[in-house]
């Protein structure tokens, strides 16, 4: 398959679920249009086609299944099983992003009264949270429209190697993004290489 910027943007999103009781459901909005709704379980991806037309979209993941009836305890008052969800990779069009397309995103938990009677300040965002033991929304990074994305995606890629590396070193830098320079010397030894 060649990929062009018109090429229609198809996520994939992998996830490592933990079965008890039943499997974790999710469903996939995008600009909050209901695009995937799926129980994720050894077949643990979904994937559907995002129609980014705004000029700022947003991509959210609702773990909505999970109860209390899911977190399964013995009667020494250990839990044997807890049903709970992990969101591992994305994909768009068969392309693995990188993980900063998680972790610059956030998960707004939707805690159970129990939990938040023990637990009054528990916080209502959770960066980068990946692992969802509550139901919840995960929310992405703003996204560009559709003929925007792929050059969106390599200046955030740049930006977050940027601000990670910031300092570390000069050719940490070139290596990651690239140089402009043109290195005609290394170019002749490899066409020598493959006699061309």
């Amino acid at each position: 398959m060649t990929v062009t910027i018109a090429t229609p943007l198809t996520f994939t999103l992998a996830f490592s679920p933990t079965f008890s009781v039943e499997w974790p459901a999710v469903q996939v909005y995008v600009n909050d249009l209901l695009v995937v709704d799926q129980t994720i379980d050894q077949n643990n991806t979904c994937s559907f086609t995002a129609d980014l037309s705004q000029e700022q979209n947003q991509l959210r993941v609702q773990y909505y299944n999970k109860s209390p009836a899911h977190t399964i305890i013995n009667t020494a008052g250990s839990i044997e099983s807890d049903q709970f969800l992990e969101l591992t990779k994305v994909y768009v069009n068969d392309i693995l992003l990188g993980s900063w397309m998680l972790t610059e995103g956030y998960y707004a938990p939707e805690y159970f009264e129990g939990f938040l009677a023990q637990f009054p300040n528990a916080p209502d965002r959770l960066k980068s949270q990946l692992i969802w033991h509550f139901p919840g929304n995960f929310y992405f990074p703003s996204l560009p429209k559709n003929d925007k994305f792929w050059w969106w995606y390599r200046d955030q890629r740049r930006y977050v190697h940027a601000k990670t590396y910031q300092d570390k070193d000069d050719y940490r830098d070139e290596a990651y993004i690239g140089s402009l320079e043109s290195h005609q010397t290394l170019i002749d030894e490899i066409k020598k290489i493959i006699n061309v």
